[in-house]
């Protein structure tokens, strides 16, 4: 609990430090083994990280995509182990010249013949939300149109992934453990909603005036489709029922999350050619 607690207060101590591209400090000479333990980390280089870990040691999961730029190294009471901080770069900040850099997680570890034998968690500061957007940056970067995320999720958000392809973008908000998915699929149109072949969707007014369609997946789950700008949104919301049941309610309040402050704009909408 000590530990936890003096680790925990370093975070506000690193939090606007200057940038670093790869930085492993040590007070002995293991600071060699962090410095490649850094870069393999940050190039993300599996098999560099096997040769330095035991082969029963997991390397935590770090659930954003930000590349690791810094990372520190600090004594631990205990025999043979470190603590050690990563951090991300963040270039949010307006007050940083050049970049600040925020943390990434807080891992003991432990070591045993110059490898890594056990890693624990200390605490993970990753924000996945990130992930979201850099995708919907780099999507208005290569298109100039924005895409929208919700903000309501009636689960737990633990990881979101997505990728673009062509003009279409896929974004995943996960609960691993759970699981349960809401996935948004987005791509231009031309002014029209496409509905899926054999439609049995059924038209819904939602929040601020917008139309879509609602219907029901195989999958056990809801999906509901509309129109936003010009770009078509099928949003599906996907759960296991032993641990989450979907609801068509609670996938129209993550579509009502989504709208941005003001829309005016016709709508049509058009079935398939079959």
């Amino acid at each position: 609990m000590k530990l936890k607690i003096l680790t925990l207060s370093l975070l506000i101590v690193f939090t606007f430090v200057a940038p670093q591209f790869i930085k492993a400090e040590s007070t002995n000479n293991s600071g060699e083994f962090f410095r490649h333990f850094a870069r393999a980390l940050h190039d993300k280089d599996e098999s560099k990280l096997k040769s330095l870990i035991d082969p029963s040691v997991k390397i935590p999961e770090i659930r954003e995509n930000t590349p690791i730029s810094s990372l520190e190294t600090l004594p631990s009471p205990r025999k043979n182990t470190y603590v050690i901080i990563g951090s991300f770069r963040d270039d949010s900040f307006d007050d940083c010249m050049g970049g600040c850099q925020r943390i990434a997680f807080i891992w003991e570890v432990l070591m045993k013949s110059d490898r890594i034998s056990k890693i624990k968690v200390i605490s993970d500061e990753a924000n996945p939300f990130l992930n979201e957007v850099i995708l919907t940056k780099e999507y208005k970067e290569k298109f100039n149109k924005q895409i929208y995320g919700p903000g309501y999720f009636p689960f737990k958000i633990t990881h979101v992934s997505g990728k673009i392809s062509g003009e279409k973008i896929t974004l995943y908000y996960k609960n691993v453990k759970t699981p349960c998915v809401v996935k948004i699929h987005a791509e231009p149109t031309a002014g029209e909603i496409i509905l899926p072949k054999g439609n049995l969707y059924k038209p819904i007014t939602l929040h601020k005036g917008y139309k879509g369609f609602i219907g029901e997946l195989p999958e056990k789950g809801y999906e509901l489709i509309l129109l936003i700008d010009n770009i078509q949104y099928n949003v599906k919301l996907i759960g296991d029922s032993t641990n989450y049941k979907p609801s068509k309610r609670d996938l129209i309040k993550v579509v009502n999350s989504m709208f941005p402050p003001k829309y005016d704009s016709a709508i049509s909408w058009r079935d398939p050619i079959r």
